[in-house]
């Protein structure tokens, strides 16, 4: 007839006499868990990741590249970073430094790893405004621009003056959809006036882009980092 009820208990098993190979699948569940048994002291680091998760679960932000400048032409993201993994992608900009004042930070987007760039047929529309003793506000629209715009309204190199800012790019993957770019962005100018941006860009390439290359109007970058992140 087998053992009585609550004969078997931890002070009758030998230590480590019970592991995950005698359980049965779906044995322990909610139902057999005192609440807050298992909390991050019990789980092993990096034991819970996208692969534990149901889909649509825990939806996060996750780094895939940071680029730092020193001096340098253009900073590229290309197809090792942005891939079909994810649907959205967001671009970090801190503390960026043109190495010529008043600089233009731009970008460009290819559908062959760089190969080219697409320079047409895009669209933007740009809202700023600035802090220099008189509110100045700027809206800008470009049918046919040839780039896209991270910071138009020019970033200061003087000690001190950055730009700082986030960039989204929407539907890259996609070939039945157009790719996007919303951008937010805060900073310094010519002469240390305090600068906002929003910028809106779209292309009108119906192809994967699997490469974004941003650099100055004029001059290098000079320092700090552009860090990609995934969307799941």
């Amino acid at each position: 007839g087998g053992l009585p009820d609550g004969i078997v208990d931890a002070g009758t098993l030998a230590t480590n006499s019970v592991d995950s190979d005698h359980y049965v699948d779906g044995s322990i569940d909610n139902a057999h868990l005192a609440d807050d048994a298992v909390d991050s002291d019990e789980l092993a680091a990096g034991a819970i990741d996208a692969a534990h998760l149901a889909s649509g679960v825990g939806g996060a932000l996750v780094k895939i590249s940071e680029e730092i400048m020193s001096n340098t032409a253009t900073v590229t993201f290309d197809s090792s970073d942005i891939t079909s993994t994810y649907k959205t992608y967001l671009f970090v900009f801190d503390s960026v430094v043109p190495a010529t004042d008043s600089a233009q930070i731009l970008a460009q987007c290819s559908t062959d790893d760089g190969s080219s760039y697409v320079t047409s047929s895009m669209s933007r529309v740009v809202w700023a405004e600035q802090d220099d003793d008189s509110a100045i506000t700027l809206t800008e629209s470009d049918e046919g621009a040839s780039e896209i715009a991270i910071a138009l309204w020019g970033v200061g190199s003087n000690n001190g003056e950055n730009m700082n800012g986030t960039a989204y790019m929407f539907g890259s993957q996609d070939t039945g959809v157009y790719t996007m770019f919303q951008v937010r962005n805060v900073h310094y100018g010519q002469h240390k006036q305090t600068t906002q941006e929003i910028l809106t860009n779209g292309t009108q390439e119906l192809a994967v882009i699997n490469n974004v290359k941003f650099y100055c109007s004029a001059g290098n970058f000079e320092d700090r980092t552009i860090t990609l992140y995934g969307m799941t």
